[in-house]
């Protein structure tokens, strides 16, 4: 048994099972001489309902969730070669299938006894769209052991501290060959030859000599507006990177809280974890001196019964040693009248 194992089991339990899994897992673990793997289970932390929904669809419709993966790795390969064609055209596939797995997951939680509400839904949609624009996002989601739901700004590396189960399974997910999708194939001579035709008629007149004219005014007045509008540019862009340089110090500030209030409660954890095994050892002690404690108590009465009856026989040794005492005094009166009638007959 180790933590994987334990980690999927348990983050595929209704929420309400989860906490009485937990503490049987980590009771097992205990009992089986492995008290670190027990400390890990102890500290793993109950997921959201969203989160819990996440997990659920990644393991029912995993195949419809490979399909969002693979969609991922296409727009995230087109964001790099900044093709806006592609990205368009994986723009209504993007949210269709999003839609469709909202729709799922929610199916899936109904069916289990934990309806999913807007607000969870809401979380379940943006974990999947931080899965389409991060490779680290998309990699948590595959593990099916998410803690929260995911959020993704698309253009810095999304922080997984503290989101899945078992951080390191998200190593393990990421060195996997990368899904694709199979793209359409090429147009035939036939369809280029329509496209081509469709473009023809479609192509605008050629401009007038007014039009012309008018055009080339108007780009004489662009061009005199370009300092200005130059300047307006810079000092919008000096406002906002200076903008961009407080929210990151800030964010970094953020962070480093998170971090430090992350290990703050993980030590709390390993200390409430060696708290309870010290409870559990101190039960135990007072289990074995309540034992002990019975053991004299019976020890106890039985040299109580013994006395008593020690006691019942000395008692009834006097008893009859004062009869014997009493016999003896009228055997010697008897004894003494015997001699006095035998002396008178003398």
């Amino acid at each position: 048994m180790d933590i994987d194992d334990v980690a999927r089991d348990l983050y595929a339990v209704l929420p309400a099972d989860f906490v009485s899994t937990r503490t049987a897992s980590a009771k097992d673990a205990r009992a089986a001489g492995d008290a670190a793997l027990a400390r890990r289970i102890a500290a793993l932390r109950k997921p959201t309902k969203a989160a819990w929904a996440t997990n659920l669809l990644v393991r029912r419709e995993r195949d419809r969730v490979d399909t969002l993966l693979a969609l991922g790795v296409e727009l995230r390969d087109a964001q790099d070669r900044l093709d806006a064609g592609e990205l368009r055209a994986a723009a209504s596939r993007r949210r269709a299938l999003v839609a469709d797995l909202v729709g799922d997951a929610r199916r899936l939680a109904e069916q289990a006894g934990e309806p999913l509400g807007d607000p969870g839904a809401d979380a379940v949609a943006r974990t999947l769209n931080a899965a389409l624009t991060d490779a680290r996002a998309a990699a948590a989601l595959e593990t099916g052991l998410l803690v929260d739901s995911l959020t993704s700004t698309g253009f810095e590396p999304i922080d997984l501290d503290g989101l899945v189960a078992v951080p390191e399974a998200v190593g393990d997910v990421v060195g996997r060959p990368r899904l694709r999708l199979v793209k359409s194939p090429e147009p035939t001579s036939r369809q280029k030859a329509k496209k081509a035709e469709k473009a023809e008629k479609a192509e605008p007149e050629k401009p007038t000599s007014r039009q012309k004219a008018k055009k080339a005014e108007k780009a004489e007045k662009a061009e005199k507006a370009e300092p200005e509008k130059a300047a307006k540019q810079g000092r919008a862009k000096k406002a906002e990177k200076a903008k961009a340089e407080k929210a990151k110090a800030e964010k970094a500030k953020a962070e480093k809280a998170k971090k430090e209030a992350g290990a703050a409660l993980r030590a709390a954890r390993e200390r409430l974890s060696s708290a309870r095994d010290a409870v559990s050892a101190a039960q135990q002690r007072a289990a074995a001196a309540t034992d002990a404690v019975d053991d004299l108590e019976r020890r106890r009465a039985a040299l109580r019964d013994e006395l008593e009856g020690i006691d019942a026989a000395l008692t009834r040794g006097q008893r009859e040693a004062k009869e014997a005492l009493r016999a003896n005094a009228a055997a010697e009166r008897e004894e003494a009248r015997a001699r006095r009638a035998l002396d008178d007959l003398s």
